[in-house]
Order: structure tokens, then C-alpha cells, then sequence
């Protein structure tokens, strides 16, 4: 700041600035002004030793070995808009328990209060129990991804691919993940209507019996009562 070329500084210096100027950065990220359409999206970022090139590359500088250590082997919570705006983030412990979430869904809910509406996770203990200790009354969906994922592992497990699918058992896969799929809880009844016929007209495999107790129960969830009661 001075124009005077000092001494560089140390990488004790260097790095405790770079400390500084990450929590104004937070602080910044944290009181930004954002338009909330009720609908906030969290997921959990496992870093592992496959992410120190990464995040290097990002850092543009190379990280020491006590910087990794300090890294790896951590969970980095994120929340994001439904426009993938990045509202906030926690950095936890591998398999947390949801106390450690806690302080991150406080903040959110000081900043937010009832605008929230509906919170979108994977099926995470640790988030979705520190998120119904914040937000009681927030209905908690499931990430469609993670839905699909699910539905893809059950049938691949016995499957190796698509192609090796018996046409019953393919007709299920499609229509499991069309229930999934569903803008609204209209379609997703209407899908749901037609595999249940499906079932009583046909001797189904076992793998198709454990994804559709699955499908069932995220037919249940993704919707709201509101929505049930609409359609009845």
C-alpha cells in the first residue's frame, strides 16, 4: 500500500491473511440481500484426497501438508437458492451428528425466519434432523438426483445395464422414475395408480418389490398434505 518494495512476507503472515480476508468474504456472503422463493437446497461436499488438485487449481497455489490435514477427511455443508445462489455453509466432521448442522440452519433461520418453506437434501440423518430442530414446521423434500440414484443402484445391482432388464422389470424402472419425476402430485398419483395395477396383474421380482416400497414412501414425501388434499 505504502509503493515500497518490502521484505515478502513469511507464509505464517501470508497464510493468517488469507484468513482474514476469508471471513470478510463469509461476512459478505452471509449478508448479501437475496430473494428466497421459499425453497432452500442443501447437500453435503465429502472432500477426499482427489480434491487437493482441485483445490489447488482453485487456489491457483500449491497447499501444505498441514493445510490438507487440517482439510481432508471434512464434509462441507452448502445451502443454495432454488437459482443455486450460495446462501451460507458449514464445514463438519465425516458422518456428523446434527448438532454440528445446527448453527448452520440457525443462521439460516435468523436470516430468512418463516420465508422458509420447504428445505431440499438427500436423505442425510444429520440434515434432516437439524433441520426439523430449526425450521419444526418446514416440509423437507428429497433431491430428485438422489431419488433417481437410488432407483439406478437397486436395479443395477442385479442388472448390469438397461439392456439386461426383462421388458416387467423395464416398464417399473420407467415408471418409478416418472413418479419421481413429476411436476405435481396429480401426475405423480397418476403414475402411481398404474404401477399399483401393474403389481396386482403380474408376478413381480424382488428387485422390483423393494424399489417400489421405496417409490411409495417418496410418493408420500415429496408432496405436502396441502397437495393430497387437493387432489382428493
Amino acid at each position: 500500500d505504502t509503493g515500497h518494495m518490502g521484505r515478502s512476507p513469511c507464509p505464517t503472515t501470508a497464510w493468517k491473511y488469507e484468513q482474514k480476508q476469508g471471513e470478510i468474504s463469509l461476512t459478505k456472503l452471509r449478508e448479501t440481500v437475496v430473494g428466497l422463493s421459499g425453497k432452500l437446497y442443501t447437500d453435503g461436499i465429502f472432500i477426499k484426497t482427489g480434491w487437493k488438485k482441485n483445490l489447488e487449481i482453485m487456489l491457483n497455489r500449491k497447499l501444505s501438508q498441514k493445510e490438507w490435514r487440517r482439510l481432508r477427511h471434512k464434509v462441507v455443508y452448502v445451502v443454495a437458492t432454488e437459482e443455486k445462489v450460495i446462501l451460507d455453509f458449514q464445514i463438519a466432521n465425516q458422518q456428523p451428528s446434527f448438532l454440528e448442522l445446527i448453527p448452520l440452519f440457525s443462521r439460516l433461520k435468523v436470516r430468512f425466519g418463516d420465508n422458509v418453506g420447504t428445505i431440499v437434501s438427500d436423505e442425510e440423518w444429520a440434515i434432516i434432523n437439524a433441520a426439523k430442530h430449526v425450521f419444526p414446521d418446514v416440509n423437507l423434500k428429497f433431491c430428485v438426483f438422489h431419488q433417481l440414484q437410488k432407483i439406478n443402484e437397486k436395479f443395477f445391482e442385479v442388472y448390469q445395464d438397461k439392456a439386461h432388464i426383462p421388458e416387467i422389470d423395464l416398464e417399473f424402472f420407467n415408471l418409478f422414475k416418472k413418479v419421481i419425476l413429476s411436476e405435481n402430485v396429480i401426475e405423480s398419483s397418476a403414475y402411481t395408480s398404474t404401477i399399483n395395477e401393474l403389481v396386482r396383474k403380474n408376478k413381480v421380482s424382488k428387485v422390483v418389490q423393494d424399489t417400489y416400497k421405496y417409490v411409495m414412501k417418496k410418493y408420500l414425501s415429496n408432496w405436502t398434505r396441502e397437495d393430497y388434499l387437493f387432489i382428493n
